[in-house]
């Protein structure tokens, strides 16, 4: 953690949170509250309904994984499953843990095991995670057997991910369609309360098998302003607050109520065609996105909305091993009029670029792309909704062009590709880009077992990838997260999705 204050100071600034009646730090009776502010509401609190972040966020704390990353690391440890054996290249024996409890206070049971994961492979939200596991086995109540229909290299990653958690099948098959109102899970912190649009709480789950978490309560504020989020740090009407504008820095750098995190996280920022878009049909051409790749200087546009806080990149993946450094095009105006010309475009288009309007840099980046993308004839309508709506319409195909990232929430190349599988259009492939060799290489590097082959496959599909032009790559990014001085024991994992039972507030 990089530390603006080398002094601690207390926050005693009380304050009502809409709707829940509870101070910022603690309650009259000593409860300790921590407040965390988020831009957008949760998709669903349903953790295989939703691949979204702010969504994963909350389920992170809710629910839990068989197994985990131990840290920034990337290091897989037990969770749920206290060992596992891997019997062979397509079958997993898992041990669970005996005596944990579920928040209905039911016990977690192989049978819950197997509901839970068959449930994620058939769902379109999350599928994607899980397609490789074909079955699961009951050996007994604590012990299942994952049957995998492939060799499947990244298996354990896949099992850390927010989708594959383990939920209550006795409260998934009572609340239906409605569970994602009222998530059941065996993480340190139970569901509570959530008003739509304003706030989500979770409590501490008094039976939890871990250690017990460092507050008795958490309350996810949505505030979409990213002013008003650092403001209710500085303020003490929050003490976590997430996506912060990188021209904020010196802010947090110089007030002595403000501290912040840095993490690098192997999230890229980019700029998505809809390949198969029937609207601004011009973009099918190779020519014209190559025009628009050189009339877009990544460099300026990384220095104005990021300040500096990451780093370019050219490519689909960053982060991991196996990552290709591609030169990517060069800003030339006239070689890009040039090739509009050449495509019949020289009087231009008109295309619609979506973006979300809770987050300011994707806001600042959409008004940018419009200045640019006009020196060559194009015409951006953009249209600025808020998250829920944008993933909606971007994940249906209507948006001509969209500004988004990708976490690479498992730390393997199959995961941070994913989004470029054809099966995957109507979900995370929103560019609806359809290469059957990408297809090919991506299905057959999931079942590649040598690492040094398994590397040369993912470094082909980078190539082809960045030939197709789906997209305009940005930047490898940071998150930058404001904390109130008063928080102790903050880690923001790589994956962006953190733990916060490791949280305490001091004073």
């Amino acid at each position: 953690m990089k530390k603006a204050l080398l002094v601690l100071l207390v926050c005693a600034l009380a304050f009502s949170v809409a709707a829940c009646g509870n101070s910022a730090t603690t309650t009259p009776g000593g409860e300790s509250h921590l407040i965390v502010a988020i831009p957008s509401f949760p998709v669903t609190l349903d953790n295989t309904a939703t691949n979204e972040t702010n969504s994963l966020m909350i389920h992170h704390n809710i629910v839990e994984t068989l197994v985990r990353f131990d840290g920034p690391g990337f290091n897989i440890v037990p969770a749920l499953a206290e060992s596992w054996d891997m019997v062979d290249p397509q079958t997993i024996v898992m041990n669970l843990r005996q005596g944990v409890l579920f928040h209905n206070g039911d016990e977690m049971r192989a049978s819950d095991v197997q509901f839970s994961l068959m449930r994620g492979v058939a769902s379109p939200q999350t599928g994607f995670i899980h397609r490789q596991i074909e079955s699961v086995d009951i050996i007994d109540d604590f012990t299942v057997q994952i049957n995998l229909n492939i060799p499947f290299a990244p298996a354990l990653a896949h099992l850390t991910h927010p989708g594959a958690a383990i939920n209550s099948q006795r409260a998934v098959e009572e609340a239906g369609d409605a569970f994602g109102d009222n998530p059941v899970g065996t993480g340190p912190f139970m569901f509570s309360s959530m008003s739509l649009g304003d706030y989500v709480e979770i409590v501490r789950f008094e039976d939890y098998w871990g250690p017990a978490p460092g507050v008795d309560r958490i309350t996810y504020r949505i505030i979409p302003e990213v002013t008003s989020r650092l403001i209710a740090v500085e303020t003490g009407e929050a003490h976590i607050a997430f996506e912060i504008s990188p021209h904020d820095i010196p802010r947090l750098q110089d007030d002595e109520n403000l501290d912040y995190d840095i993490s690098s996280i192997p999230r890229f920022h980019f700029v998505g065609f809809n390949m198969q878009t029937t609207n601004a049909t011009q973009i099918h051409d190779p020519r014209v996105r190559e025009a628009i790749n050189l009339a877009i200087d990544v460099y300026a546009i990384v220095e104005t909305v990021y300040q500096g806080l990451g780093r370019v990149t050219h490519g689909p993946l960053v982060a991991i091993p196996g990552v290709v450094d591609f030169p990517g095009h060069e800003f030339n105006l006239d070689r890009a009029r040039e090739l509009m010309a050449e495509a019949g475009y020289e009087d231009g288009f008109t295309l619609s670029l979506w973006n979300n309007a809770d987050s300011q840099e994707c806001v600042d980046k959409a008004v940018i792309l419009q200045n640019m993308l006009a020196q060559i004839g194009i015409t951006v309508e953009i249209v600025s909704v808020e998250f829920a709506t944008f993933l909606a319409g971007a994940t249906a195909g209507e948006q001509d062009m969209h500004v988004l990232h990708w976490n690479n929430i498992t730390a393997d190349p199959d995961y941070g590709l994913a989004l470029w599988h054809s099966t995957n259009i109507g979900a995370s492939n929103r560019f609806r880009y359809d290469n059957p060799e990408v297809d090919r290489l991506l299905d057959l590097g999931r079942s590649e077992l040598d690492p040094a082959r398994r590397a040369e496959i993912y470094e082909e599909v980078q190539r082809l990838i960045v030939a197709d032009m789906p997209a305009i790559f940005l930047l490898h990014g940071e998150e930058l997260v404001a904390l109130s001085p008063n928080v102790e024991g903050f880690v923001n994992f790589p994956s962006r999705i953190p733990e916060l039972h490791t949280v305490r507030i001091t004073g």
